[in-house]
């Protein structure tokens, strides 16, 4: 005997058929490559702002260097030429160059120049190296020899065309600094010092006589 169930149904398999839609999304390759371009710009940018701090930096460093070993040149060469070698060079030749009854300027004999004015032509050549290779300011040199170094050069004039005509490079160096010390001097003082008469140099070979002191006092003018 088969055993009914009470109104049962017959199981019908319903089958679901699931539709999957696949989305496409598509990309949108100029924006990309817009913002690629944004960022690499934005760090190039960075890039060459801290690379341009660097180098003044780097320039500033440099130019505080540069300073720094100009005013040590200075320094060295302002004592040398006060040093008592120096100083007794420059007394000897202001004795050499004025005549002793009158206090005039010698008339300066080319064949026999006294040994200090080629000392100090040598000087005058040195300090014209120096500033030539930017080892010192023109301006400094101006400032602590110009009282100096335009009367010397001024007295100086005959032996140095005479040297030049057969050696042209003969305080080649020297007559440089003198250009440069010219430019300064136009610059700070109106060109005073540019136009050396015979008694400015008398004048200045007189005070080389006088105490050293006068040296310095000279100098701060």
């Amino acid at each position: 005997m088969r055993f009914k169930a009470p109104n049962a149904r017959p199981c019908k398999i319903s089958t679901y058929r699931h539709n999957t839609t696949i989305k496409k999304v598509s990309i949108n390759w100029n924006v990309i490559i817009a913002i690629s371009s944004a960022v690499s710009a934005i760090i190039a940018i960075f890039l060459l702002c801290v690379g341009i701090r660097a180098l003044k930096y780097t320039a500033n460093q440099i130019e505080d260097f540069r300073e720094e070993s100009q005013a040590q040149h200075l320094i060295e060469k302002v004592d040398e030429f006060d040093s008592p070698r120096y100083k007794a060079i420059r007394k000897e030749l202001a004795e050499k160059r004025l005549s002793p009854s009158t206090g005039t300027l010698k008339k300066l004999d080319i064949d026999d120049a006294p040994a200090g004015m080629f000392d100090e032509l040598s000087f005058c050549n040195d300090l014209g190296v120096l500033t030539r290779h930017g080892a010192l300011n023109a301006y400094d040199v101006w400032a602590e020899f110009s009282y100096w170094l335009f009367p010397m050069y001024a007295d100086a004039q005959a032996l140095i065309k005479d040297n030049q005509k057969g050696f042209p490079a003969s305080w080649s160096n020297c007559d440089y600094l003198m250009e440069q010390v010219r430019i300064v001097e136009e610059h700070e003082d109106a060109g005073k010092q540019l136009k050396q008469q015979e008694e400015d140099i008398v004048s200045f070979y007189s005070g080389e006589l006088e105490e050293d002191e006068t040296h310095g006092v000279r100098r701060m003018k």
